[in-house]
């Protein structure tokens, strides 16, 4: 996926542009979305294999989710032809939302798209596609079409308008695009759009910051969006839902993406770093790498939040679209995808909430645990231990921010490891950056013997900045 585009906003003075769009079959007047059609919700699924919990689907019925863009192959480039591979897998999953079927290209497959033979092209697009509905529909899925996300250069559009209207005829239910923000300028996008049933023109990672230090957020969805209906064809808002990564080497130059760190394991591990929040509430941030090989390197993060959720939902509600279209699901535990009860707060324009539950486990030790300790204690009985974890879940709406646990009556040997919650000043103080809506922390094991008092408070900031203490009896 990449970063969505600016549309043309046809005035007089625009008279040569209009021309153009005109005998390119554009119409000069527009669309509109009727009045009497829903704004809907549609997600990107990006991952594999394709699956959904129940309770998973029972959040997307809630949010009336009218439609899953499946990333169903990777179209690549071996060096003499097109091959198409990184095939999705489908898991039944009863209940799910009707799906759309994705192609996109790799890298590779972008810079040869030019020299790519178009047929060989058609043959293989078709045919994967075939071949990949079968199995969606084999495994309960309903398939609406297909969709092709592919990143061409715009001196390439014309060879890509031919593609697609070699593949109209073929694909039997709706034939869409994402769009890139690049073609929104260019007199042959028209000709790309011409064959299509919808097209999701995408508002996120339109420019990637330049330095370290620059500010430059995720999302660039403004109010100019509603300029899309000057393309004649129904769209849907494409919006960031994922938490972007950049390295920046010592020199500050831009080396590339990271995946896998969210920004609260990232602050576990290097310290908080520096924090900003931009205009529309998106979170910003650069954490300074001070171990490992990468030692003074940055991350910089664009991390999208609940209020910048409903920032840019609300702009896409105004902008005559059928819907938003988020990337990406947070599929198969994705720790950068924003997650669903996030999205769900933003979409029922509902109240942060942060809301932490604490449950232990404990166990007692066997009698040979006894080798390890002395004989007696001072009223001469042997002294047994017991075994205890927590586990911290979030069961709110939105990132926890920095989580906290403090005990007493615990040696420091008695402490195994403080799992998610790195150890910050003393034997009794570990903290976490955060963990996120729906998900949960582990502590421990620790020990403690029978006889010794202990206590245990886990602390953390409400969504109004308040403390709360929960309370480990």
């Amino acid at each position: 996926m990449a970063g969505a585009g600016r549309g043309v906003y046809i005035r007089k003075k625009h008279w040569l542009l209009l021309g153009l769009l005109v005998l390119a079959g554009c119409q000069s007047s527009g669309w509109r979305k009727p009045e009497t059609e829903p704004f809907r919700l549609a997600f990107w699924y990006w991952s594999s294999p394709l699956q959904f919990q129940p309770d998973e689907v029972t959040q997307l019925k809630a949010l009336n989710t009218a439609r899953i863009m499946v990333r169903a192959f990777t179209v690549s480039y071996d060096g003499e032809k097109v091959v198409p591979i990184l095939g999705q897998r489908f898991v039944e999953s009863k209940g799910a939302p009707p799906i759309l079927l994705v192609a996109n290209l790799d890298a590779g497959m972008v810079r040869h798209f030019r020299e790519a033979n178009g047929e060989d092209l058609l043959r293989t697009v078709a045919e994967e596609f075939s071949a990949r509905q079968k199995m969606a529909v084999a495994a309960g899925y309903r398939v609406l079409g297909w969709q092709l996300d592919f990143d061409v250069p715009t001196s390439q559009l014309g060879k890509y308008s031919a593609l697609l209207k070699s593949i109209r005829p073929i694909c039997k239910g709706e034939l869409s695009i994402s769009g890139l923000q690049t073609w929104m300028t260019s007199s042959s996008l028209a000709q790309v759009l011409e064959p299509l049933d919808a097209w999701y023109p995408q508002f996120y990672e339109g420019e990637l910051p330049d330095t370290p230090e620059d500010r430059q957020t995720l999302s660039n969805l403004t109010a100019k969006a509603s300029r899309m209906n000057e393309y004649g064809k129904p769209f849907w808002v494409g919006i960031g839902a994922y938490g972007s990564t950049l390295a920046f080497d010592p020199t500050g130059k831009r080396q590339g993406v990271v995946r896998g760190i969210p920004l609260p394991k990232a602050r576990d591990r290097f310290g908080l770093g520096k924090g900003w929040i931009s205009p529309s509430g998106e979170q910003g941030a650069l954490i300074p790498v001070n171990q490992g090989p990468r030692a003074g390197w940055n991350l910089r993060y664009s991390v999208p939040t609940l209020e910048s959720l409903r920032h840019d939902l609300d702009l896409a509600r105004k902008t005559g679209a059928m819907g938003a279209a988020l990337f990406r699901y947070p599929a198969n535990g994705d720790p950068t995808a924003v997650p669903l009860p996030t999205i769900s707060a933003a979409w029922n324009k509902s109240d942060a909430v942060v809301k932490l539950v604490v449950t232990e486990t404990s166990d007692r030790q066997p009698v040979f645990d006894y080798i390890e300790q002395p004989a007696t204690v001072r009223d001469g009985t042997k002294s047994a231990t017991s075994r205890l974890a927590l586990k911290v879940s979030n069961t709110g709406n939105i990132d926890s921010g920095p989580v906290g646990v403090e005990l007493e009556g615990a040696r420091f040997s008695d402490i195994l490891n403080g799992g998610d919650f790195p150890q910050k000043i003393g034997p009794g103080d570990f903290s976490t950056a955060g963990i996120a809506p729906g998900k949960s922390a582990t502590f421990g094991p620790i020990f403690f013997r029978d006889n010794a008092m202990r206590k245990i408070w886990v602390t953390y900031l409400d969504a109004k900045g308040k403390p709360e203490i929960v309370e480990v009896k």
